[in-house]
């Protein structure tokens, strides 16, 4: 504390889960073993990859532990800040090989600066995301890494009328327009523009 305008956090985790459920592809069409009533040519299934079976297992016992630090500060009386950093581990498996479970992204941090004057209020914040890896029961072929990626945001606003009554902001998701994907088969997120309009009764 630094007279009530800090505070700092720090949390450690572990989580030992058993019984998940995952699905392995055992099977996949081909060429030679084409599905019935397939409508395109065969040769098609070789490059597609098409699982023909899968199957259902017990992923045995997981471990996943984490560490997050965290701050928050007033300047003053109209600028404030925060900011977050989180660590994950890889998941731990003494049964299943550890490419069947998802691998979260390893390290994550946040930042950002609030103001707040009169009739004016504003934020900026920048976040990091690392790297993760998605299975999919679908077999290694649909799974993936997702890259590592950092997007700025920012947002501007205005108060007017009686009591403040009305609140209009302006806000940028992604001020860079760096192409972000947080599934290896999501959509690629740019950068968004998005108005607001409050009324308080």
């Amino acid at each position: 504390m630094a007279k009530g305008r800090a505070n700092l956090g720090t949390a450690f985790y572990i989580n030992d889960s058993k019984h998940d459920v995952g699905w392995e592809t055992i099977g996949f069409y081909t060429s030679q073993n084409p599905p019935p009533g397939w409508p395109l040519p065969p040769f098609v299934l070789d490059a597609l990859g098409l699982p023909s079976l899968s199957t259902a297992h017990n992923l045995g016992k997981v471990r996943n532990k984490g560490l997050e630090l965290s701050a928050e500060v007033r300047f003053n009386r109209y600028v404030s800040g925060s900011g977050n950093y989180s660590w994950q581990a890889r998941p731990e498996s003494k049964d299943f090989d550890v490419s069947l479970y998802n691998l979260p992204p390893t390290h994550r941090f946040n930042a950002g600066l609030d103001f707040d004057y009169k009739r004016y209020l504003g934020n900026v914040s920048v976040g990091y995301v690392g790297s993760a890896y998605w299975t999919d029961v679908l077999g290694a072929a649909y799974g993936g890494p997702t890259k590592a990626y950092t997007a700025v945001n920012a947002g501007a606003g205005v108060r007017w009328g009686s009591h403040a009554k009305y609140l209009a902001m302006l806000k940028v998701s992604n001020l860079a327009n760096t192409p972000i994907q947080n599934h290896v088969f999501g959509d690629i997120l740019k950068r968004q523009i998005s108005d607001e309009l409050r009324v308080r009764f």
